[in-house]
């Protein structure tokens, strides 16, 4: 609201809109939502999972330029609190994963497939994208004393598959995390001819 208060006329408009849009999405996280169908295996009527809060904030992609020097870019677009320039890099990316993939690492390799924005090659991640936010939020159950440790985390890509399933390489190679780093580089080396020529 500060800086609603000290916007020019266009960034107030911009910024109303912003806060309708967090209201409406605060609005339908607070709905509760019937679960009895659940327990004889059908639907609910209401959505479990609002489309909120990105990764990247409030936005899932902006133009850096129209958001450049306003103070509150970052509160909308999280990467905003970096000066960047799109586009820098315009050839064939190719990013390697493999089971050792997780947390952080594992979000950016999904973002970059499901933006078709790289070539994802190697074997499965870890399924460690997301779960626990700083080793969850336990919760005592008021009659039976019994702690609740479910994870407090839940990430959905593209696919609809939750992050916790790992990220599938769009081309996969037989890596093993017992084997020498020369032999890992000479079973990439055999798939890379085909990951150019699949390059997004």
């Amino acid at each position: 609201m500060r800086h609603r208060r000290k916007a020019h006329a266009e960034d107030r408009k911009l910024l109303a809109h912003f806060v309708k849009l967090l209201d409406e999405r605060k609005k339908e996280a607070q709905t509760p939502c019937d679960a009895t169908p659940l327990w004889v295996g059908k639907h609910t009527s209401c959505v479990w999972l609002g489309a909120a809060f990105l990764t990247t904030g409030l936005l899932s992609s902006a133009d850096p330029e129209s958001l450049r020097a306003k103070p509150w870019a970052s509160l909308v677009f999280n990467p905003m609190q970096y000066p960047y320039h799109e586009g820098v890099w315009r050839g064939t990316l190719i990013v390697l994963v493999d089971s050792g993939t997780g947390s952080a690492a594992e979000q950016f390799a999904a973002d970059l497939q499901d933006n078709h924005a790289a070539l994802i090659i190697g074997s499965p991640t870890a399924g460690a994208g997301c779960g626990f936010t700083d080793g969850g939020s336990p919760t005592t159950l008021t009659h039976t004393g019994a702690i609740l440790d479910l994870p407090d985390c839940v990430r959905i890509r593209r696919n609809s598959l939750n992050l916790s399933s790992g990220v599938q390489p769009d081309i996969l190679v037989g890596l093993r995390g017992d084997e020498s780093p020369k032999r890992q580089a000479f079973l990439l080396d055999q798939k890379l001819d085909e990951a150019l020529l699949a390059r997004p």
